[in-house]
């Protein structure tokens, strides 16, 4: 069976199941709208938005399962209508690279079988996995086969102001030379705890940025790429020789970095390590939040290379 079979009869379960009579009261269609062209530009983690008091009184109403219902169901609606866009885009050679089109659909089968698994843990609109999986069903989000996801997004413009003139002047730098005054489309990073292993070894990272330049390489008005993270901290690869990868890969590559502020830090994940949790308790290391910018030109002549 198929992948648009197995969608198309977990569809037709659901929508033939009589307990599921709700769904004349509540219509997913007005979940999918959430998704619908201009309206949805906030980013992942803004979900559920206008939905959730609408998922409230689903719950008050129906109960709990019937919003489980409801999420599958939206999930499901979403993949069908996603699937349909990449038979267009094959039809057409339009613009995201193959690597993409194979992740997409290993991830909507790995979707498909937790729904038919009847697995409800992360089926929680406040849940990161679930924010992410309803984003990458409605393609919101791409995913990749390694570590993170993409998300077209705009530079968030404050670390201009977190390193003094001269992290000033070098940003700005960046912002109008080496991205050419387009910090409104890069693809933003977002790790997946799902799939820290292996790929978070060093290959893993590799594949990851490459699969990314592969997707750049099909969307043009795309400038580049940016994330945010404690490990790209200088002060991480000196404490931890073994990951030093985690930044000399984007860099020896020509991508940029810009200090923040020990509150972007994510601590719990920066201090889950004995030398470094115990240098912080010895006030030798502070976990400190860096960004990441990968202009699209450097790490396209960065991919060239292999």
């Amino acid at each position: 069976m198929s992948l648009e079979q197995r969608i198309l009869a977990n569809v037709c379960d659901i929508e033939a199941d009589s307990e599921n009579q709700f769904l004349s009261r509540f219509p997913v269609s007005h979940y999918l709208s959430f998704f619908s062209g201009a309206r949805n530009t906030s980013p992942y983690t803004q979900f559920p938005g206008f939905l959730a008091p609408w998922f409230e009184k689903i719950v008050q109403t129906e109960g709990a399962e019937a919003l489980y219902t409801m999420h599958r169901l939206a999930l499901l609606m979403l993949m069908q209508r996603s699937l349909a866009t990449l038979n267009k885009h094959n039809a057409s050679s339009s613009a995201i690279a193959p690597t993409t089109k194979m992740a997409i659909t290993d991830w909507f089968s790995d979707i498909c079988q937790y729904i038919e698994s009847g697995g409800t843990m992360y089926l929680d609109a406040h849940h990161d996995y679930f924010k992410k999986d309803i984003h990458i069903a409605a393609l919101k989000m791409l995913p990749t086969s390694s570590i993170c996801h993409l998300e077209v997004s705009g530079l968030p413009r404050r670390f201009l102001l977190c390193g003094g003139i001269s992290q000033a002047c070098y940003g700005l730098k960046t912002l109008y030379l080496d991205l050419r005054g387009n910090y409104k489309r890069l693809f933003e990073l977002h790790m997946d705890d799902r799939r820290i292993q292996p790929h978070f070894l060093e290959e893993g990272w590799i594949r990851l940025y490459k699969e990314v330049a592969k997707e750049v390489l099909c969307q043009p008005n795309i400038s580049g790429v940016f994330a945010q993270s404690w490990f790209w901290d200088k002060a991480v690869g000196d404490i931890s020789k073994n990951t030093q990868y985690l930044r000399s890969i984007p860099e020896q590559g020509g991508a940029k970095f810009f200090k923040l502020s020990e509150s972007d830090a994510d601590k719990s994940a920066a201090l889950n390590n004995k030398k470094r949790k115990r240098l912080y308790v010895e006030g030798q290391y502070k976990p400190t939040g860096y960004l990441m910018i990968w202009p699209r030109k450097a790490l396209l002549e960065w991919y060239r290379q292999f």
